[in-house]
């Protein structure tokens, strides 16, 4: 069985269970958010043995399932729970699932240990230099005199970002941006966060590289066509801004699958840059970034790759 641990408004995980119905093959989709109110458990450990079930329709026994695709899971809000209890309920959630997921016998696209793991970009960009990829001129740093320095350095030509995600609420994302001289000023009279600053590298392309177990592919896009997805492709939110195909040099690939092997995942979207002083640039890797929207583009088969490696239960 394989088990699709997501939430109800996940639209890339429907592009799975739409393939995975076509081949007929068994499948639950677990949304999260109905654990516990509407999705009950049982766990004991019997010897040396991890016993349990969810009781889906079918109920489905943890020894039945043989890959659980780790999208998106959220967890509940408890809405009929007084607010004060409210953090307690979630905590325990979240406790009682991370155990079940600790323990069971499967495999993972990808591991939740591993995912939290590849998350931090400070441990990104320390494992791409030490496979051997090139990364622009980097500090991470909440100190003003060294922001300031690094500003100067790269005569003013820097970027910041955010260290995990920059999602501030349900309607503003902080994007990459450019330091410009007043937002240093605006730093200086704050006290700013920790975050990640970089030498802006003038870009021919971003790429977007999508590893699915021992497949490897590749999306030009073409950022500089636009002048608001120059420095964030994201920003601009282009339907028309172009995508293609992209063959990389395979001392890339290289590197591309060894990192996302040295995080102990299985699925990893990277994002990379060709700049126009003919190098390959590594910016980051989500764990579980979007891959929807590119297939819709390019027509890449993504779906049928991540099905094969779900039925297939191994890299």
């Amino acid at each position: 069985m394989i088990l699709i641990v997501t939430n109800r408004e996940d639209v890339t995980a429907d592009f799975v269970v739409l393939e995975l119905k076509e081949r007929k093959k068994k499948f639950i989709r677990f949304n999260t958010e109905d654990f516990p109110e509407k999705v009950a458990t049982k766990v004991s450990c019997v010897g040396k043995r991890f016993l349990g079930y969810f009781n889906f329709k079918p109920s489905l026994p943890f020894s039945a399932i043989k890959s659980i695709w780790y999208r998106r899971p959220l967890l509940p809000c408890f809405s009929k729970i007084p607010k004060e209890y409210r953090d307690f309920c979630k905590r325990e959630t979240l406790f009682t699932l991370n155990g079940i997921w600790n323990n069971l016998n499967c495999f993972w696209v990808s591991n939740p240990t591993s995912i939290h793991l590849a998350e931090n970009k400070l441990t990104q960009l320390k494992l791409a230099t030490d496979i051997g990829f090139l990364i622009p001129s980097t500090i991470i740093s909440n100190n003003y005199p060294e922001i300031k320095k690094f500003w100067e350095n790269h005569k003013g030509n820097i970027i910041i970002k955010p260290i995990k995600a920059g999602i501030l609420n349900d309607r503003e994302v902080v994007f990459t941006s450019k330091v410009k001289l007043e937002n240093l000023k605006h730093l200086q009279r704050s006290l700013p966060l920790p975050s990640i600053y970089q030498k802006n590298i003038e870009k021919v392309l971003d790429l977007r590289i999508n590893v699915i177990g021992k497949k490897l592919f590749s999306t030009a896009i073409y950022s500089q066509k636009n002048k608001d997805s120059v420095v964030d492709w994201r920003k601009a939110q282009d339907i028309n801004l172009p995508h293609e195909k992209y063959e990389l040099p395979p001392y890339i690939k290289s590197k591309c699958f060894d990192l996302v092997k040295s995080l102990g995942l299985e699925f990893g979207a990277i994002d990379m840059i060709y700049a126009k002083d003919g190098k390959y640039y590594f910016l980051e890797i989500n764990p579980n970034g979007q891959w929807a929207w590119i297939e819709k583009r390019t027509g890449v088969k993504l779906t049928a790759a991540l099905t094969d490696l779900l039925i297939r239960g191994r890299s």
